[in-house]
Parts: C-alpha cells; structure tokens; sequence
C-alpha cells in the first residue's frame, strides 16, 4: 500500500506594497543604522532579497546594486549581510545590465568588489552595453587596474589579473584609482 502523503504547501511571501520595496532598495544607499535595522526587519518579513526598485534617473536595483554603488566602501558590512542573506553576487541592473563588480569598481569599492569575489561573483561576466564588458574591462577603461597588459593576459586574461591581484594585494585585489576632478563617466552608475 502507497503512502497517502501530501506534499507541505510551499511558503509563499506575503505582498510587499511597492513603497516598502522602493524604500528597501533605497536604503542600501544609507548609512544610518535605522536604514540596517529596516533591512533586516523587511527580509525577516519575507521579502525577497533580490526585489528591484526603480530609482530617479530610470535604473532599477536591488538593495545589494546600491550597496554597490555606494562610494570607498561605505557600504562593506551591508554588502556583507545582504550576501550573507542570499543576495546575488551576479545580479545586474536591468538598464545596462552593469554588473555588482562594475559598480564596485566605478565608486572606488575594493574591498566590496573582493567580497563580491569571495561570494561567487562571476568575474567573466559581461554587461549588457554596447561594450559587451566584464568588470575588468570596465576597470581598464577606466584606469583603476595596476599591472594589466592585454596582449600578455589576452582575451580571457581576468583570471590571470584576478589571481595577480590577490598575490599582490591580499585582502584588496584591485588598487582603485580616484577620478580625476572633474572627469565624467560615460555611462550613469
């Protein structure tokens, strides 16, 4: 005789009016330890840790992206709770698909961007731009990557700068260089 066991229902989050997902998203930019504290409360009411909010200039993110975004690694414990929590390293913003690393290394982060290594990023990953970049490429265009010549690591030369970058610097694999004053980006990060 079969067993006559169901299956247990799945646990389904409750709906999260999209002002709490928008000021969720939001406080990844904040420092302030009632922004934290709202954090770990909304995550611990279910939402997803992945949930996506559109910001003013029409670029959606994820609390981990505007952690990521954040400038000289003043957002290296948050990025560290939300990895620790199951955010992913991977995401992308959905206009550009920049990547968590590509953030990280256009606001001077090396620390995030080598948590973000540490927690599965994928550093052969590539953007959704016209320039098809990894962050590395990012990095060299933007001149905040020490000792990389292309024609000696090649194409697929971001394991090999990676590896030199631990070796080099330990705990800070990438040695991020300031924008010069006045110097504009390309691309709104």
């Amino acid at each position: 005789m079969g067993c006559l066991c169901s299956k247990p229902e799945p646990i389904i989050p409750p709906a999260f009016p999209q002002g709490e997902i928008d000021a969720f998203v939001a406080a990844g930019s904040s420092s302030s330890s009632d922004s934290f504290n709202f954090i770990v409360s909304i995550l611990d009411r279910g939402l997803p840790i992945d949930s996506r909010a559109m910001d003013d200039d029409g670029m959606e993110f994820t609390c981990l992206l505007r952690a990521c975004r954040a400038d000289n690694d003043s957002r290296y414990d948050l990025v560290e709770f939300l990895l620790s929590r199951g955010a992913d390293p991977n995401i992308k913003t959905k206009r550009g698909g920049h990547t968590s690393a590509q953030l990280a290394i256009m606001n001077n982060s090396p620390r995030v961007l080598q948590l973000l290594l540490n927690n599965g990023y994928d550093p052969l990953l590539r953007d959704e731009t016209d320039r098809q970049e990894k962050a590395i490429d990012t990095a060299i265009r933007k001149g905040r990557t020490p000792n990389y010549n292309p024609r000696v690591n090649g194409e697929n030369g971001i394991d090999i700068v990676m590896e030199e970058m631990l070796r080099l610097h330990g705990d800070m694999p990438v040695k991020l260089t300031a924008r010069e004053e006045g110097e504009e980006d390309e691309e709104n990060y």
